[in-house]
């Protein structure tokens, strides 16, 4: 049984030595090419703005975050997005958990 473990745990190891890297290089590019920081911070003169927030998007089985949001109310924006390292878990809005939108957009909370 020994030798079933340690072929499963080299086979894990190698797979995840292959697919990580590529899959954050994935990330960090999807970010540059839409303009958004890598580490998003706080807007300068931000009304409101909460770091470790939790949330789920709808519609997606993926989007769900528990304590590393952060929301902002910036000007007329209501800002949300993962913090860092929690943005390089996915490519830029494919867990649907990056939303730039107007306040007066926003009728329920």
């Amino acid at each position: 049984m020994a030798e079933f473990e340690d072929v499963f745990l080299a086979v894990w190891l190698t797979g995840m030595l292959l697919t990580w890297p590529p899959w954050i290089w994935f990330s960090i590019n999807s970010r540059r090419t839409r303009g958004e920081p890598l580490v998003p911070r706080p807007p300068t003169g931000a009304a409101f703005c909460e770091l470790r927030a939790s949330g789920r998007a709808h519609g997606t089985l993926l989007g769900r975050a528990s304590n590393c949001l952060m929301v902002a109310i910036a000007g007329d924006e209501l800002w949300i997005t993962p913090t860092f390292p929690f943005n390089l878990v996915a490519p830029y809005g494919l867990m649907g958990l990056e939303y730039r939108i107007p306040k007066r957009t926003v009728t329920v909370v």
